[in-house]
């Protein structure tokens, strides 16, 4: 008697593939971003149907188009192109129109305070040579021949104090300093 053959055992079954830990991680990252953005949408909307929610809202509107004007005014291309790697020139009326919203005692007379005019910011990185407010003046006045008095701050960011800050007539002559705190 000859033994019996042993049965071919089945083939097993191709092994299950596995989802990879980083597709996993992937899935919970994109899960915790939608839930961020979710709750984001309905603390804006909240936000947004109170009254100081509709003022802050407005205020960065506000703000976020005076940004642009600034950067795109008269004067602020020749202010970078004289050294200054992030010139701004605001309007002091369009500056205190942004913050108005939040005074209940109203806003100052700009014309009182002598602060009418513009206001040209140069800002750069910290241990850049930056213009000083002379040179940006002439500058300026070069450029825009403004009709009224303006004034220039100058500062590297990340610094305490400015590096100067002075008021100048239409002109470009000095009128005085600003920055009284040395």
């Amino acid at each position: 008697m000859s033994p019996e053959p042993i049965a071919a055992l089945p083939a097993a079954p191709p092994p299950k593939k596995k989802t990879s830990g980083c597709l996993i991680a992937l899935f919970i990252v994109g899960g915790l971003a939608l839930l961020l953005c979710l709750g984001g949408s309905v603390a804006l909307w909240l936000a947004s149907r109170t009254e100081t929610g509709r003022k802050v809202l407005q205020t960065v509107e506000k703000s976020v188009k005076l940004a642009e004007k600034g950067i795109n005014a008269p004067g602020a291309a020749e202010m970078r192109a004289a050294g200054c790697p992030q010139a701004v020139v605001l309007d002091m009326r369009d500056t205190l129109d942004v913050v108005s919203g939040f005074f209940d005692a109203g806003v100052m007379d700009l014309e009182a305070e002598g602060l009418q005019g513009a206001v040209l910011l140069c800002q750069g990185p910290f241990g850049s040579e930056l213009p000083d407010c002379d040179g940006l003046a002439s500058v300026y006045v070069e450029a825009v021949a403004p009709a009224q008095p303006f004034m220039v701050v100058v500062k590297r960011q990340g610094a305490r104090t400015s590096n100067c800050e002075r008021r100048y007539a239409a002109d470009g002559a000095f009128i005085e300093e600003l920055n009284r705190r040395k």
